[in-house]
């Protein structure tokens, strides 16, 4: 459905279009971005970051780091 872009609400976006891990925002590793669109409207959301395998084996490293911290949370 394609919505009137008068009648429709503002697009209340993330400030943060990066990767999260380690309890941080980080850039993609590569340097790497895509263009996001809303399906509805097919406007343009803005880049986001896009990991690969560097990002990931960061991100899986970060999860075993933080593992003892949180493991016996309720």
């Amino acid at each position: 459905m394609n919505v009137d872009a008068k009648t429709r609400p503002a697009l209340k976006l993330p400030q943060h279009r990066d990767l999260f891990y380690g309890g941080k925002w980080v850039a993609a590793r590569g340097g790497a971005q895509q263009e996001c669109f809303a399906p509805g409207t097919g406007e343009s959301l803005g880049l986001v970051a896009v990991g690969g395998a560097d990002d990931m084996a960061a991100a899986i490293e970060a999860a075993h780091a933080a593992f003892p911290a949180w493991r016996d949370t309720p």
